[in-house]
């Protein structure tokens, strides 16, 4: 695909059909289209947040191949009570043939259960409320209970259960200086990553990292009990009890020079079943730098997070932080140990065809979260002096596995108070700030509001993760504009969108119900709270519609590149959800 920093098309036409030359065409009527594509251009259809809307914030929905003069009634789930009768913006038709017009009904504050009708035609219910964002988030706080690996789940709550897993992880993939191949090294434990069992050192990091940030702004904020896991009643908050199943995991997967291994996968990628029943022997891969740093910052960051309710796990997690950036200090150059045939049975994780992000190829970002994160917990001058030299130049980015230096720049501009960094401090929420006014710009350019153009795999992530910036510049500044274009996104994903459909498994009656998950599609279930990437105009599994711009995404298991859930993810959303209600208290 092009470099779309470069583009100079219309927004109007990124964020609705993305970059590819085939999506900004007219369609043609006499080609043949996918049948799912050719539903959602004809079906009528009202797109609503169906998590529900704050009673002080905009509300919008989107209706769709309907009546273009009638109008819409907004009645009460329950007493189908007419509470509003609501006009329709000018109708838009889309160069694929979708036709779709605003309602807005930002003036009904009432709290209650609603929906949208016009004739026949109805909405999925939602809810208008100040805490209707509690529910989902704590839905998918729990998917990663459900994703647990190396034991046996029993869960109360969805009734989903299986035998313990993977108990043989793992045996290197080949020799090393420590160890040889097919030797025996026990890595059991963490989150399966996504719909499948592999288990990643890059996405990991960033999962543990914006969820222990969150647990840092306001720690009084999760409680012992509150996800009903095993740990629960055990006096410690539960969501501290489920990042150190992961961490611990981590932990193992550091080799003793103090460098990080890559992932723990299989070595072919394997079909639906049970996770007891993925049988094969599992391989450890090669180790990196950009993992190690990563690692480094997620292992410091834990430090701070676990220091009063697990001291001797926090001490734990500093020294083994510490050990990888010695590690990195005698390996100042970007490395990875990769082979092609790594990538058999699992993800790749560095640059590659799919992911082809320039700070793949450098891991200063890397570093720079690590020293960031290590400054911050030990107050040592030497990360400090490494922060200095790299940070001014360091863009504020969007927080990913890709680059994980924006979430370790949020830390330095809220955390630290020294008088050494104070110019540094101001550069990084002006950075912050103008890229915000940026994201603003995207949305009111975008007909459906989404601050994120960018089409491509993992689309519904990034556009979580602009909201998150949307909403750090409504903190430093109070300005609504911000947070009513983070809640756009929140509208977006949850039902606000052409398929009026909630890309959060279980949030809302119409949600997406087949995701890439064996686990799930063996026993027949839809595993709750999961966030699948959306919609993605390269569509590489050849099952999504190709070139189709938000059409190109389809509610099917095998649509592996539009419709996998992934741990990261679900941070990400999990981190919109939560940093909104902190910062409304």
């Amino acid at each position: 695909m092009p470099n779309i920093h470069r583009l100079r098309l219309p927004l109007l036409l990124l964020c609705l059909w993305g970059t590819n030359a085939l999506a900004l065409q007219p369609a043609d009527p006499s080609e043949t289209v996918p049948s799912d594509v050719a539903s959602v251009r004809q079906e009528a259809r009202i797109g609503v947040n169906q998590a529900g809307y704050l009673p002080d914030a905009p509300k919008r929905a989107i209706i769709l191949n309907a009546d273009a003069t009638a109008p819409l009634e907004l009645r009460q789930t329950h007493s189908n009570m007419l509470m509003a009768t609501l006009p329709l913006g000018e109708a838009t038709t889309t160069p694929q043939g979708l036709r779709w017009q605003w309602v807005d009904f930002s003036n009904v504050q009432l709290p209650g259960e609603y929906f949208l009708q016009q004739g026949s035609l109805k909405s999925a219910a939602f809810q208008i409320g100040a805490d209707v964002y509690a529910s989902p988030s704590w839905l998918l706080q729990r998917s990663y209970y459900l994703q647990r690996c190396g034991v046996a789940l029993r869960d109360p709550v969805s009734g989903i259960g299986h035998e313990a897993c993977h108990a043989n992880d793992a045996v290197y993939a080949r020799d090393d200086a420590f160890s040889k191949a097919g030797e025996p090294h026990e890595a059991q434990g963490g989150w399966h990553d996504a719909g499948d069992f592999g288990k990643y050192m890059a996405t990991a990091t960033v999962t543990v990292n914006r969820l222990l940030s969150l647990y840092l702004m306001q720690p009084q904020r999760y409680q012992d009990g509150a996800l009903q896991i095993p740990e629960s009643s055990n006096g410690k908050p539960d969501l501290l009890d489920e990042v150190a199943f992961e961490l611990d995991w981590m932990l193992k997967m550091q080799r003793q020079d103090g460098a990080v291994y890559r992932k723990l996968a299989g070595p072919k990628w394997v079909s639906a079943r049970k996770p007891e029943d993925d049988t094969e022997q599992r391989l450890i891969f090669g180790v990196s730098t950009p993992e190690t740093a990563k690692f480094a910052s997620s292992m410091a960051l834990a430090a701070r997070a676990y220091r009063e309710v697990s001291p001797q796990a926090a001490k734990t997690y500093q020294q083994a932080a510490e050990k990888a950036w010695a590690w990195l200090e005698k390996n100042p150059n970007m490395d990875a140990d990769w082979q092609k045939s790594d990538d058999g049975g699992s993800g790749k994780y560095l640059s590659s065809g799919t992911d082809t992000e320039a700070s793949l190829e450098f891991d200063d970002d890397d570093r720079l979260a690590a020293a960031v994160e290590l400054y911050l917990t030990t107050g040592d001058k030497k990360y400090r002096a490494y922060i200095l030299k790299i940070a001014p130049d360091t863009p504020y980015t969007l927080f990913e596995w890709k680059d994980p230096s924006a979430l370790a720049l949020w830390h330095l501009l809220t955390y630290d108070q020294s008088a050494e960094l104070a110019p540094l401090r101001a550069s990084i929420k002006q950075k912050l700030l103008v890229r915000a006014d940026e994201l603003l710009q995207t949305v009111a350019d975008c007909p459906l509001q989404m601050a994120n153009p960018h089409l491509v795999w993992g689309s519904n992530k990034m556009l979580v993760e602009e909201g998150i910036t949307l909403l750090h510049a409504w903190h430093y500044t109070q300005d609504k504009r911000y947070r009513d274009a983070a809640l756009a996104q929140v509208d977006f994903l949850f039902g606000r969108n052409p398929f009026a459909l909630s890309f959060v498994t279980s949030v809302g009656e119409a949600h997406v119900k087949t995701p890439l998950h064996l686990f799930g599609t063996a026993i027949q279930r839809t595993i709750p709270g999961l966030l699948v990437g959306g919609p993605n105009v390269i569509a590489q599994d050849n099952v999504a519609p190709r070139d189709r711009g938000l059409l190109s995404y389809v509610d099917d298991p095998r649509a592996y590149s539009v419709n996998e859930y992934a741990i990261d993810y679900n941070a990400a959303v999990i981190g919109l959800l939560e940093i909104l209600a902190i910062y409304r208290q």
